[in-house]
């Protein structure tokens, strides 16, 4: 008989504590980006040209939007990629009344935007990312409303676009240098219930879809 006092089993080690899932703000968007390109592309094909000139009626129809449309100022537009509301119905009328209109153009990686002369007339080139502008000789204006496309926008005025960040550090320098008013342009359809957002981001000013115009109140401080 072995009478021998058993030596205690060795202790297993310390499980490793419990993974923590946390997603900041830029993986959210990457998440959020596939599922928004997908419904933005379903509502493009329902309704495309139609939607254009619907959000264009109801832009001129908004009383505190029809009020920024005066002979003499500044827009932005942008030439449209693939599936986005296509502003140029209302960029048109833009210039019939008198505006002096620019449609955006990349200078460099980690810069604002550039917004170059645009009329119905004005040849364009290929500025990157599939879209179009006009050429670098263009003269640069600064906008003082600025068409903003976007994949989806809540109701606080957050959107969420590419991910390079142009139209964000765009906005922030013209708002630094006196006011603008930015307007999302979008399908009614892309309204989402939140857009991951961080404070590199711009808000809105006002949405304007085929079916209503959206005013987004600064957040109190």
């Amino acid at each position: 008989m072995d009478l021998s006092v058993p030596t205690a089993a060795p202790a297993p080690p310390n499980p490793p504590p419990p993974m923590r899932l946390s997603m900041t703000a830029h993986d959210a968007k990457w998440a959020l980006r596939h599922e928004a390109k997908a419904r933005r592309a379903a509502l493009h094909e329902e309704l495309g040209a139609t939607a254009s000139l619907a959000a264009r009626d109801v832009f001129l129809n908004m009383p505190e939007l029809a009020a920024e449309i005066a002979a003499g100022r500044v827009a932005a537009g942008y030439w449209p990629i693939g599936s986005e509301l296509d502003p140029r119905p209302l960029l048109n009328h833009l210039h019939e009344r008198g505006l002096a209109c620019t449609l955006p153009a990349t200078v460099r990686p980690g810069a604002p935007l550039a917004f170059r002369r645009w009329t119905p007339h004005t040849e364009l080139a290929a500025a990157g990312y599939g879209t179009m502008a006009p050429p670098p000789e263009a003269e640069a204006l600064t906008p003082e409303l600025i068409l903003v496309p976007l994949l989806a926008v809540d109701a606080r005025g957050m959107r969420l676009g590419y991910g390079a960040g142009y139209y964000d550090m765009s906005l922030r320098a013209l708002r630094a240098g006196g006011r603008v008013v930015a307007v999302g342009l979008a399908y009614d359809g892309q309204m989402a219930e939140a857009v991951p957002a961080d404070n590199n981001d711009e808000r809105l000013d006002w949405l304007v879809s085929e079916r209503r115009a959206l005013h987004f109140a600064a957040p109190e401080r």
